[in-house]
């Protein structure tokens, strides 16, 4: 397939030089994609360069998309939202009403965090926003590191966690409802030096999770762009 490097020269001054330091995050805007996703395209995260999938399915958006289904900024059953930047985000499900595997999405570093170092560490999240009424949103997003790649099979009727510790995460009871603007996830951290891959999702058991509107088997769904993780001293 034919690739599509969807970058214009404006983003890379963000790409290189946010807070003055590289972003060691690879295509961290879902930018350069191996081919634009279409309506009968599931879980298609493994086009955006660099990412795929730690458990289930998550997915990509894009302006070239030839259908509605996965493009920008309409998507999916009549879904609304620009990106954060550039033409693309990806999307994931980090909660359901029952307990069931819900979906993480994962990327190498550019390279591998310095021991001891401390790091700037953000994404945008917002809540998709559709014209089915039955919406449902939770307060389970974070982003954990992993010393190695990490993936799962789906385990059908159970609930799955992967056994990280997220470096950030939105805090508890802050249910993310903003269907309009992009939300920033972001914290401080500091490095072990054995960090090697970012992942995204909820760290949370469905039985910890505050959500709101959820009625009957449903679930929230978000949209995720530009994640960061940027080495800085002194830290924002």
């Amino acid at each position: 397939m034919n690739k599509f490097i969807l970058l214009t020269l404006a983003l890379f001054p963000f790409n290189n030089q946010a807070f003055g330091q590289e972003n060691t995050i690879l295509n961290y805007s879902f930018e350069i994609i191996s081919d634009c996703p279409d309506d009968f395209l599931t879980g298609g995260i493994g086009l955006a360069e660099f990412w795929s999938s730690a458990m289930s399915t998550p997915d990509i958006y894009n302006a070239c998309a030839p259908f509605d289904f996965g493009g920008v900024p309409i998507n999916t059953t009549n879904c609304y939202q620009l990106a954060h930047s550039g033409n693309g985000y990806a999307g994931i499900a980090p909660f359901y009403t029952i307990p069931r595997t819900t979906e993480y999405m994962e990327v190498k570093l550019k390279e591998k965090l310095i021991k001891g170092k401390r790091y700037f560490v953000r994404f945008y999240v917002s809540a998709r926003n559709c014209s089915d009424p039955e919406i449902c949103y939770s307060d389970a997003m974070g982003l954990a590191f992993s010393n190695t790649f990490y993936q799962e099979d789906v385990i059908t009727g159970a609930e799955q966690i992967p056994p990280f510790v997220p470096a950030i995460q939105n805090p508890t009871g802050n249910i993310i409802k903003d269907t309009l603007n992009w939300m920033e996830i972001s914290g401080c951290y500091t490095a072990t030096g054995t960090e090697q891959y970012a992942i995204i999702g909820s760290f949370k058991t469905s039985a910890n999770t505050q959500s709101e509107g959820c009625v009957g088997v449903t679930g929230s769904y978000y949209y995720i762009d530009d994640v960061g993780v940027y080495e800085y001293d002194p830290l924002p």
